[in-house]
């Protein structure tokens, strides 16, 4: 039977056959084999039956005794036994005092001891210095030996400190290496050529994040300033409110690709060296800052479409006509509407940094000058120091403030070894990019927050997607309305189909946004699966292609542009120019006209 770990994504064999339930290993296919140990053949000795697996296995899992014996017998993938030569008869002269030189296997010596009326195999390791421990001390992450040489070879550690003067050896368990956290004191577990830490992690990702950056900023800048240069002559109500909302949604977009570009920039000044500075980055107000932009731009374009579409619908179900003049109540109104925007998604993104909420959006410690804390210090490691230096704490490390841990720990250090200064790991610092901590488990404290957010996200879609389906069947009855075969009817006609191709548009974009993203942030709290490594791609290309998207959807500048260049660019392969343009737009004047003569119908443009 073997048993199996996926803690860390990845599939290792922990045990195998066991006594009592070995006969399980053929309702699961597994074949296990009958072995002894000793598997010698020494006079006056007794011998261990052992169940084992009939196939080689992943012995990084194993330690002491266990891993010598399976690695020795030729039973592991990829292990070489730690056993370089037998013993002979100089070996251990001080081992013990009672021993008896044996012939195994009439070939070469071992030790036996005499205990009373039995013989006992004393299986021993001899060190470089000549020092011997038993095969339990082998492999087992500690240095028994003196020289190392008891740990060299094993296949289930690695060497912390291995060139560094300052701090001893020491040994990490293999599976530690590269999994994200710093073990060893000098950072070499994370800090290799291997695990190669970077703020973005892969060209695709960097490539993405300079494209995506540029065009939002690009686009958004554009859209930004023929905006703000209409409103200084708009009157009309239905247009005062587009141009306002739609000045917002760009200021929010254009923070989201400003804040791609800075994290862009960031990569590329620390490249590959990121990882030596991961901790100091990943604590730096700069960070922080670059967290609250992100969150204040998304959150700010998000609630700006979302009454934007409730005004356009609001517009349509009222058949209000652009010529209505917006009054001073109608200013005052809309002011207010910005502020709330403006000050909400701001809200929204200062929260976690606020002290008085330290205890809920604080991940962990980090105390820079001091080599006795390694990496980013948690409460519950915190506490184990603290209950080791003070004894058994009443407290737990979910009823301890950070205040009270950081007081504990400044207590243990006198005035002569200095004050020990800290930095809080916040909200905003749980990975590279510095994004808002979407991605909680089921013990995050934060995670009733992150739900919220979420949760009002969520609901912003679904407000979206149903007032532009209800703008759009209230366009499509419009149409029935007007005469079949009238100009008016193939003009109304012609519109709504451009106007159901941008709802379905606007729709679909914020599907495909926010809905994988709160699936997947559903199945990661749930633990049922681990959806850390995707969450660069979420910030980097997921979350933030609207940015690019919404200059295009909700104004027809960036298209007028592209429209006019590439007019301009194929004009000189027309040998005769269209006349049926001119008829078109004649046709088209016609049936505005027949529109307005009806008025059953008008709507802002989209």
């Amino acid at each position: 039977m073997e048993l199996a770990n996926f803690t860390t994504g990845n599939f290792h064999l922990l045990s195998y056959c066991m006594p009592g339930i070995s006969n399980l290993h053929k309702e699961f296919g597994f074949k296990c084999t009958t072995d002894y140990y000793p598997n010698v053949d020494i006079l006056g000795s007794r011998t261990n039956k052992l169940l084992l697996p009939a196939f080689k296995v992943d012995c990084s899992y194993l330690y002491g005794e266990s891993y010598v014996f399976m690695s020795c017998t030729d039973r592991c993938r990829r292990a070489v036994c730690p056993i370089k030569s037998p013993l002979t008869y100089k070996s251990c002269p001080a081992h013990q005092r009672r021993r008896i030189y044996s012939l195994v296997n009439g070939d070469y010596l071992t030790l036996v001891s005499a205990y009373r009326e039995e013989f006992r195999v004393t299986n021993m390791f001899e060190c470089r210095n000549y020092q011997c421990i038993p095969y339990s001390k082998v492999c087992d992450l500690v240095d028994d030996c003196g020289d190392g040489s008891d740990e060299d070879g094993c296949k289930n550690n690695f060497v912390c400190n291995k060139n560094h003067s300052t701090f001893p050896r020491s040994y990490i368990p293999i599976s530690k290496f590269c999994d994200g956290v710093f073990d060893c004191i000098d950072l070499s577990d994370e800090c290799n050529v291997d695990c190669r830490k970077d703020v973005i992690a892969g060209y695709i990702l960097k490539a993405s994040s300079w494209i995506i950056g540029l065009s939002a900023v690009l686009l958004n800048t554009i859209i930004i300033f023929k905006s703000l240069k209409l409103l200084r002559t708009t009157k009309n109500k239905v247009t005062l409110t587009n141009r306002v909302f739609i000045i917002l949604i760009s200021v929010g977009d254009w923070a989201v690709g400003g804040y791609l570009l800075a994290i862009s920039v960031v990569d590329a000044y620390y490249s590959h060296q990121y990882c030596s500075h991961q901790r100091e980055w990943l604590v730096s107000s700069l960070c922080s800052v670059f967290g609250v932009v992100s969150t204040i731009g998304s959150q700010m374009s998000l609630f700006a479409m979302t009454l934007l579409s409730i005004s356009r619908l609001q517009s349509v179900k009222k058949q209000l006509v652009t010529s209505i003049d917006a009054s001073r109540k109608y200013y005052v109104l809309m002011m207010l509407q910005v502020l709330v925007i403006v000050g909400v998604a701001t809200a929204i993104a200062m929260i976690p940094l606020i002290g008085a909420f330290e205890d809920l959006f604080a991940n962990s410690l980090y105390y820079k000058d001091s080599s006795l804390f390694k990496g980013l210090m948690t409460k519950q490691q915190l506490l184990s120091i603290i209950s080791n230096y003070y004894g058994n704490m009443r407290k737990s490390d979910k009823q301890l403030s950070w205040r009270e841990l950081r007081f504990f720990i400044s207590s243990m250090f006198t005035k002569n070894y200095g004050s020990v200064r800290d930095s809080v790991h916040n909200f905003y610092g749980n990975d590279a990019v510095c994004l808002f901590k979407f991605f909680v488990t089921g013990t995050d404290p934060q995670r009733q927050y992150t739900w919220a957010v979420l949760t009002i996200n969520f609901f912003c879609f679904i407000v979206i997607t149903i007032s532009y389906v209800w703008v759009n069947l209230i366009s499509v009855r419009s149409a029935s309305a007007l005469g079949r075969g009238s100009s008016a009817h193939t003009y109304t006609s012609r519109r709504n189909k451009k106007l159901s191709q941008k709802i379905s548009m606007i729709i679909a974009t914020d599907f495909c946004c926010w809905v994988p993203f709160i699936t997947i942030s559903c199945l990661h709290t749930a633990s049922v699966i681990d959806a850390t490594q995707w969450y660069s791609i979420f910030s980097i290309i997921i979350l933030p292609i609207n940015s690019v998207i919404n200059p295009i959807l909700y104004d027809d500048t960036v298209n007028s542009i592209c429209t006019s260049f590439w007019r301009k660019a194929t004009s000189t392969f027309r040998k005769n120019g269209s006349p049926s343009n001119s008829q078109a737009n004649k046709t088209e004047d016609i049936a505005i006209n027949e529109i307005k003569t009806v008025g059953s119908f008008q709507s802002q443009r989209m």
